[in-house]
C-alpha cells in the first residue's frame, strides 16, 4: 500500500509506513456481492488491462516514390506546378536613365525608380510585383521620351515663331 503522506510503497497489511512512521489508513473493505460487478482477487478490484500496443511505423516510399502521394521532385503530377525557369523579367533601367538624361527628368526619375525595384522584388520572389514594376518602368520611360520630344517641338515652333516675328514678315 501506498503512503498517502511520502508515497512510500509499503507491504500489504502495515499499518504505519516504514518510512515517514505515519499511521497508514485501513484497507478498504471489499464491496458487497450483488452490484453487477464479478468478484475480484484483493480488495475488489480488478487489474488494469495492459496498454494498447503503439502503431506500426508506415513502410517507407517504394523507389521513385516521395510520401504521401506527391510526386518525385521534379516530376509534375496532377495539379503541381512544373520546375522550369521563368523567362527573365527585363528591368529597363538603361533605357530609363538614357529618358532622364536626354528627355524629361521628372518623368524619367519616376521610371528609374520602378526599374531598379524589379531586381530586388525577383530576389525576394515576388515575382508579379517584379513585372508589374518592370511595366510600369517601361511606361514612363516613354512617357519621359514623349515628354521630351513634346518640349523640343514646342522649342522648335517657339524659335520659328520669333525668327518669322523679326524677320518682318
Amino acid at each position: 500500500m501506498n503512503c498517502p503522506y511520502c508515497g512510500f510503497v509499503n507491504a500489504e497489511g502495515a499499518t504505519t509506513c516504514a518510512s515517514c512512521d505515519q499511521q497508514l489508513p485501513a484497507a478498504p473493505p471489499p464491496p458487497p456481492a450483488g452490484y453487477g460487478q464479478p468478484p475480484a482477487e484483493g480488495y475488489g478490484y480488478a487489474p488494469a488491462p495492459p496498454p494498447p500496443a503503439p502503431p506500426a511505423p508506415p513502410a517507407p516510399p517504394a523507389y521513385g516514390q516521395s510520401t504521401y502521394g506527391q510526386p518525385a521532385y521534379g516530376q509534375q503530377g496532377y495539379g503541381q506546378p512544373s520546375y522550369h525557369q521563368p523567362a527573365p523579367i527585363k528591368n529597363h533601367l538603361v533605357m530609363a536613365i538614357l529618358a532622364t538624361l536626354c528627355c524629361c527628368v521628372p518623368l524619367g526619375a519616376v521610371g528609374i525608380i520602378f526599374a531598379s525595384q524589379v531586381n530586388s522584388k525577383l530576389a525576394a520572389g515576388d515575382i508579379a510585383g517584379a513585372e508589374k514594376a518592370s511595366k510600369s518602368a517601361l511606361l514612363w520611360s516613354w512617357l519621359a521620351i514623349g515628354g521630351g520630344a513634346l518640349i523640343g517641338i514646342g522649342y522648335a515652333a517657339l524659335v520659328a515663331v520669333s525668327v518669322v516675328a523679326d524677320s518682318g514678315f
